[in-house]
């Protein structure tokens, strides 16, 4: 979580005790920090999409598999039972 990180913590607490002609340039500090995080976590998030994806597609493929044998196996059977 972006709040949860050290150094912005940090950023903010030093924002608090900072006199008026400091602060702005604190917040410009604060802001560059958040999209840092806001662009490692989109990372992150992309990262496990692709993730999910990948293994969405070996389970269809477990299925298409599954399925085959499914066919094959009561194609036997039909031959054995005539």
């Amino acid at each position: 979580m972006p709040w949860e990180d050290e150094q912005l913590q940090q950023l903010v607490r030093e924002l608090e005790t900072m006199h008026s002609a400091e602060v702005r340039y604190q917040q410009s500090k604060i802001k560059e920090r958040t999209k840092e995080l806001k662009s490692i976590s989109f990372y992150y998030s992309e990262l496990a999409d692709n993730i999910n994806s990948a293994a969405m597609g070996r389970e269809v493929e477990r299925e298409f598999a599954m399925e085959k044998k499914i066919k094959i196996y009561n194609h036997q059977e039909k031959f054995q039972t005539v």
